[in-house]
């Protein structure tokens, strides 16, 4: 018991990890990484809801501890799908009144979406928000959904749908988009959000077929279709 309370204490540190926003850039994707594993290994085996499986007299398990992630954290993890390379909201800024910026990445001169967003820590977001949303579905994707009041969180929402048409990081970015925003559709309280976008996802469906297949076979796609 008291070597789990050793290995269970690493949570609350990951935590600090990722809500310091001081916290060097290569450290903060070390501690998502760190936290996908953990989910990684709480999915195996996952059946029913975890009020079923906790006693109130036992040390929590993983997937306990994971679905009681508090909100802070839970939203600052939506935070990472939009950092930006290089502003003062990065998570490595650099001022460019004081510094001489001698690389240029040539996506930057493009001025759009892929120039500006720091793919790498969007990805490990995309990594850890999707399983994680489906340790406790839909409770997990109602509170990533809506603030305090019930109120639509439309930051997240915003945050996913350039994903769908991402060319920046990893290959598979716009698949685990869509499966993002079907985990949040699976809320009734994250209807609003879901219309809120949806005639955005619907556009750029229109003109990428890669995004056309992806909205109808993980966004509209009803359950066991």
């Amino acid at each position: 018991q008291e070597y789990l309370v050793r290995v269970w204490s690493i949570f609350p540190a990951i935590g600090r990890v990722l809500m310091d926003t001081t916290a060097p850039r290569v450290v903060t994707m070390v501690a998502m990484d760190l936290l996908q594993e953990f989910i990684n290994q709480a999915r195996v085996g996952v059946v029913g809801n975890v009020e079923d499986q906790e006693d109130s007299d036992d040390i929590p398990n993983i997937r306990a501890i994971l679905v009681y992630i508090p909100d802070k954290i839970l939203q600052r993890l939506a935070d990472f799908l939009y950092i930006p390379r290089l502003s003062s909201d990065s998570l490595e800024y650099t001022d460019p009144v004081v510094n001489v910026v001698t690389r240029v990445n040539p996506l930057k001169l493009l001025a759009g979406y892929d120039a500006t967003v720091d793919a790498d820590v969007r990805d490990r977001a995309l990594d850890v928000l999707v399983p994680l949303l489906e340790l406790d579905s839909p409770g997990m994707a109602k509170r990533l959904g809506t603030k305090e009041g019930g109120i639509t969180n439309t930051r997240v929402f915003d945050s996913v749908v350039p994903i769908l048409a991402a060319q920046s990081g990893r290959n598979e970015a716009p698949l685990l988009a869509s499966q993002l925003l079907r985990e949040l559709s699976k809320a009734e309280e994250n209807k609003k959000g879901c219309l809120y976008v949806q005639e955005r996802v619907i556009a750029i469906a229109s003109k990428d077929p890669r995004v056309a297949h992806l909205a109808f076979n993980h966004l509209y796609a009803k359950e066991g279709d």
